[in-house]
């Protein structure tokens, strides 16, 4: 009988069931339509494999309750900046987002556009209500530590360092961009986020 384990649609981020006996096997996205190959994450752990009744097939194990994967949380928002400039963002529906020049594109159709080394922020821009309210903000300066996000969209939360503070340029190029992403009114409640941002 086949087990059932959850993977992610690198697309839309849909979270999907699927049954051990499709390992290997493409399927569409029930959500997006994108083609989603069927296979287990893998972890660094000493825990053998267990045995499968079916030949070629490794069982999942449940490890949920003995090790937190980090993921980005769908209701917050994500950025990426580089020296002067935003890098990339993510929303929960749309997934990663890279600057291409003209504008922004899916991170998986513009790997090209990933710069593939340099000292970047990441902000996790915490929402309540839909209200930005807190931000951590964390180094990422290993080399190529940005070409996940083409593959991954929780990856890259395995790539962050120390905690740093925006520059004055980064806190520019992420403020005129809130702007465009909320309402005004919405901003208007978001003091403690704003204040930071107009920090000199």
């Amino acid at each position: 009988m086949s087990e059932i384990f959850q993977i992610y649609c690198p697309s839309c981020n849909s979270k999907l069931n699927a049954k051990t006996s499709l390992i290997g096997q493409t399927r569409n996205c029930p959500k997006c339509k994108t083609p989603v190959l069927i296979e287990p994450k893998r972890f660094d752990l000493d825990i053998p494999p267990a045995e499968s009744s079916e030949p070629g097939v490794t069982e999942m194990h449940a490890l949920e309750d003995s090790v937190k994967v980090p993921q980005l949380e769908f209701h917050n928002r994500y950025f990426i900046l580089g020296l002067d400039r935003l890098v990339a963002f993510w929303e929960g529906t749309k997934g990663w987002q890279v600057n291409i020049g003209s504008g922004f594109g899916l991170a998986r159709s513009n790997m090209s556009a990933i710069p593939d080394q340099g000292v970047f922020a990441f902000v996790e821009m915490i929402l309540e209500s839909g209200i930005p309210q807190k931000m951590n903000i964390s180094k990422i300066s290993s080399r190529a530590a940005l070409t996940v996000l083409f593959r991954d969209a929780h990856a890259i939360l395995g790539k962050l360092e120390e905690p740093v503070d925006l520059t004055l340029a980064q806190r520019d190029v992420l403020l005129r961009h809130l702007r465009q992403m909320f309402m005004s009114s919405v901003l208007e409640n978001a003091d403690e986020v704003i204040a930071y941002l107009m920090e000199r």
